[in-house]
């Protein structure tokens, strides 16, 4: 297990291998340290957003970084959560709260 992270809107977090693969391969040299210091400053930003979805699933949270069109998907743990999972999805059908 990754070590946990602080984030101002998920809280403690821990990032799973999975993630860390994904942003390995999005990386042109491939550096494990890299993409998991950039999956780090994106799930710190301020413009990590969650999604509010028509059908709740328990125990299953989805997190939205609109500038990266990332959607992170997050499991509740005992104190932190667990970032499961990143797909790269195209914003333009999402609806956002324009405060």
């Amino acid at each position: 297990m990754q070590p946990l992270i602080q984030t101002p809107n998920l809280g403690p977090v821990s990032i799973s291998k999975h993630v860390v693969r994904y942003f390995i391969k999005e990386q042109a040299d491939g550096d494990e340290t890299t993409a998991t210091n950039d999956a780090i400053r994106i799930l710190q930003s301020a413009e990590i957003d969650q999604l509010v979805i028509p059908v709740p699933s328990p125990g299953l949270e989805f997190w939205v970084h609109q500038s990266s069109s990332l959607v992170f998907t997050a499991l509740p743990k005992d104190g932190y959560k667990l970032v499961s999972m990143v797909i790269k999805r195209d914003m333009s059908d999402f609806v956002f709260d324009k405060e």
